[in-house]
């Protein structure tokens, strides 16, 4: 962020045929610079009440279930009280392949 901003909310998008393993994800950790970490069968959804200026991570990890190309939507970020503030990040492509 070029600066510090509050009250932002991350939706970034599952890829078709993954899960998060939520065990492993971080989903009860206390002391992380974020609010709150949802996850739901589409996405993963992370409030923020204070962004800091600089660079912050969220992690989380995922399991792919079905082999195949697949097209990774956009993570995006917006402002909860003035919606024009935010952005998003490029789009991707996956594959996954069976062991």
């Amino acid at each position: 962020a070029d600066k510090a901003y509050e009250y932002l909310m991350i939706d970034d998008p599952l890829p078709s045929g993954f899960e998060v393993e939520r065990e492993r994800a971080g989903e009860y950790d206390w002391g992380w610079w974020y609010s709150r970490k949802e996850f739901r069968d589409e996405r993963v959804s992370v409030a923020i009440t204070r962004m800091p200026a600089g660079t912050e991570k969220v992690t989380y990890v995922m399991r792919a279930e079905t082999p195949g190309s697949l097209h990774v939507l956009p993570a995006r970020v917006w402002n909860m009280y003035f919606p024009q503030i935010g952005g998003n990040s490029a789009e991707t492509r996956i594959r996954v392949v069976e062991k």
